[in-house]
């Protein structure tokens, strides 16, 4: 679960041309790790599970308590939760996350061993999309000095965002180059 593994290998010789090599492993864990497992994003409205994989990596059985804390979406269920963990062993612990409203849910996991020293926590953010369909707009022409464009907003969006390109293309004039071709001297432009 997250482990980040080192290797560190040796090379030596010798003046009189002997030569050797070894490799050795090294991981780097804590005794007790946790990790969100979080979407990508929300929508508001949704109801969502968010879990938390909480890993022993001990030899040694370890009773942990797991606490969320949350900003910008509600959480449903108990904020805290308690289990036992065998030696070696990893489990997932689950909330009911339901965001409201959109904007960024910021979420807390803290883990500790009860009546020990080992503890694990970190923070993630998620955003939280409109509820809503993304609405894209095209149009060609030519724009010699300036052109005005008309907006319609529908009154029922919260909130948006308006995003105007202006690209260079070929398209504009080749809608003016369609009359020479077809009126081409040889009727057509296979024959050229």
């Amino acid at each position: 679960d997250n482990l980040t593994e080192w290797r560190a290998t040796v090379v030596g010789f010798t003046p009189d041309t002997r030569i050797g090599k070894s490799t050795a492993q090294l991981v780097s864990k804590k005794d007790l790790m946790a990790r969100l497992d979080l979407p990508s994003f929300f929508e508001e409205g949704d109801s969502q599970a968010v879990s938390a994989r909480i890993s022993n990596t001990t030899e040694r059985k370890m009773d942990v308590r797991a606490a969320i804390q949350v900003k910008g979406t509600d959480l449903v269920g108990a904020r805290e939760q308690t289990l036992s963990l065998a030696a070696n062993e990893s489990r997932t612990v689950t909330w009911r996350a339901e965001p409201n409203d959109f904007g960024t849910a910021e979420f807390q996991l803290t883990v500790a061993e009860i009546g020990g020293q080992a503890s694990d926590g970190l923070a993630q953010t998620v955003p939280i999309e409109v509820h809503g369909t993304t609405e894209t707009v095209s149009k060609v022409g030519e724009v010699l000095k300036s052109v005005d464009a008309t907006v319609k907003l529908d009154p029922g969006a919260v909130d948006g965002v308006l995003t105007v390109q202006a690209s260079p293309t070929l398209m504009g004039s080749l809608v003016q180059a369609l009359p020479s071709l077809i009126d081409f001297p040889y009727g057509c432009t296979e024959q050229t």
